[in-house]
């Protein structure tokens, strides 16, 4: 009973973020790969084929989840320099491949105008397939009609623990065809031990300065790192609660962040040879994109981002994929919930 009020608290906080009524769902997860399986395993009878079209550059938990849901195939459409999708590539694509299913994923937050325009045009077009948006790097501006909503719960956008949510339009799937897997008394208080460890940094784990990221090669999704089971259990009542305290602060979050931005624009504006990519409002991402080629930039840049204390993340790869899917100039730089001084 307790759990059940808690999720409508979060629900409709999620909903006024958002900005979706009550035509719209919301169920919640232990995380967010467990919401996606669970979108896309209930479509049509659950065993039909699915043609899926998705972003070239996307974390790996989007296409596993996927392919671990039902039968059908994939094809991927272009994302520009700056992580837009590449308007002529999706409508090509859209066109010669006719999918059940287009993905919409702004990786590192990379999101804005031109997104909305190519979601809406999508939502209105011939034979319109089924829309989904992976919103687990951005819960700002989502656009009217989609179909489908995965959100992340775990320190993206919201400085969570674990949990993640699935926002569906309840006309497009009147019901999710599994059984939610209750947790026992024993899980839930496996997830608030890890909590309190977390808390209490009982655990620490090496902070890997920038400087030693600066190395030819890529480094996979930290989602890479656990093996993918497509579970589709409850969230956790600790998940819940620091989801919905966190909530609270978001705006307190995108001040923050807007402000690191800035300053981390100033810092870098030194370094020749180093562009930060540029959407509308790639200020409010966990993470600031920027393009480099030349290795002694990378260093000059890497040198100030650890005397700031911030994390970078070399070019990102699919584990299935590595070679064709890696963007070999694109890193990201850390932009934490707190103020950078």
């Amino acid at each position: 009973m307790i759990k059940r009020l808690l999720e409508r608290v979060l629900e409709k906080q999620i909903k006024e973020v958002i900005g979706v009524g009550d035509e719209y769902k919301i169920m919640f997860f232990s995380s967010a790969r467990g919401a996606i399986y669970s979108y896309f395993k209930s479509m049509g009878d659950g065993t039909d084929s699915v043609k899926t079209l998705v972003p070239d550059y996307v974390c790996n938990i989007m296409t596993k989840a996927i392919k671990s849901a039902r039968r059908g195939t994939l094809q991927t459409y272009e994302l520009n320099e700056n992580l837009a999708p590449n308007g002529s590539d999706l409508h090509a694509k859209s066109n010669l491949f006719k999918p059940d299913v287009v993905v919409f994923a702004p990786i590192f937050g990379a999101y804005g105008d031109e997104y909305n325009h190519l979601i809406e045009t999508t939502l209105h077009s011939d034979n319109r397939p089924v829309v989904f948006l992976d919103a687990a790097q951005m819960i700002d501006l989502v656009p009217a009609g989609l179909d489908g909503i995965a959100l992340s719960f775990n320190q993206k956008i919201i400085n969570g623990f674990y949990g993640g949510a699935l926002v569906f339009n309840k006309e497009s799937m009147s019901e999710l065809r599994f059984s939610f897997k209750p947790l026992t008394i024993s899980k839930e208080i496996e997830f608030l031990t890890k909590y309190v460890e977390k808390r209490l940094r009982l655990r620490p784990q090496r902070f890997v300065k920038a400087s030693e990221m600066t190395d030819k090669g890529y480094q996979y999704s930290a989602c890479s790192q656990f093996p993918f089971k497509p579970t589709v259990d409850e969230i956790s009542m600790v998940s819940l609660i620091v989801a919905i305290l966190e909530m609270l602060r978001i705006g307190n979050y995108r001040r923050n962040r807007r402000s690191n931005h800035q300053l981390l624009r100033k810092r870098l504006s030194s370094v020749p040879g180093l562009k930060i990519v540029d959407t509308e409002h790639i200020e409010l991402s966990h993470f600031v994109p920027i393009l480099v080629k030349d290795p002694e930039a990378l260093k000059k840049a890497a040198t100030i981002l650890d005397k700031m204390g911030l994390r970078l993340k070399r070019p990102y790869a699919l584990d299935d994929d590595p070679l064709s899917s890696v963007r070999r100039y694109l890193y990201a730089v850390e932009n934490p919930f707190f103020r950078l001084k």
